[in-house]
C-alpha cells in the first residue's frame, strides 16, 4: 500500500499517469457513465484519473463510485474537478464498516440513478 502510494505521488506529481491498456468505446453513445474505482490518499487513484482524461469530450452525466480502506476525503470533491465539463451526480462511498449494508446501499444508489 506504501508502495503504491509513493508511486502515485509521484505520478501526481509530474502529471505523467499510468497508460490505460484497453482501448475505450466512444461513450458519447452513453447520456450516464457510471465510473468506479478505490481511494488514494483521499484522492481519486491514478489509473482512474487517467480514465478521466480520455472522457474530456464526454457531454453527459458521470457518476463516481469508490471504496476507501478509511476515509474518503474529498473524493468526490477531487472527482469533480477533473470532470469541470460534465454534469458529476452525488456518488456512492464504501469502506469496510458498510459492507453489512453495502447491498442496500448500492441498489438504493443504483436506483436513484436510474433516473
Amino acid at each position: 500500500m506504501y508502495a503504491t502510494s509513493d508511486v502515485a505521488q509521484q505520478q501526481l506529481a509530474s502529471g505523467d499517469l499510468p497508460a490505460l491498456t484497453t482501448p475505450l468505446p466512444d461513450f458519447n453513445q452513453y447520456t450516464r457513465i457510471l465510473v468506479g474505482g478505490p481511494v488514494w490518499s483521499g484522492h481519486v487513484a491514478t489509473p482512474v484519473r487517467q480514465f478521466l482524461r480520455q472522457l474530456q469530450n464526454y457531454t453527459g452525466t458521470v457518476a463516481p463510485f469508490y471504496t476507501s480502506a478509511g476515509t474518503p476525503g474529498d473524493y468526490e470533491a477531487d472527482f469533480a474537478s477533473l470532470m469541470p465539463q460534465v454534469s458529476v451526480a452525488t456518488g456512492l462511498g464504501l469502506t469496510a464498516s458498510d459492507l453489512p449494508n453495502a447491498q442496500s446501499q448500492v441498489t438504493a444508489w443504483w436506483e436513484k440513478m436510474a433516473h
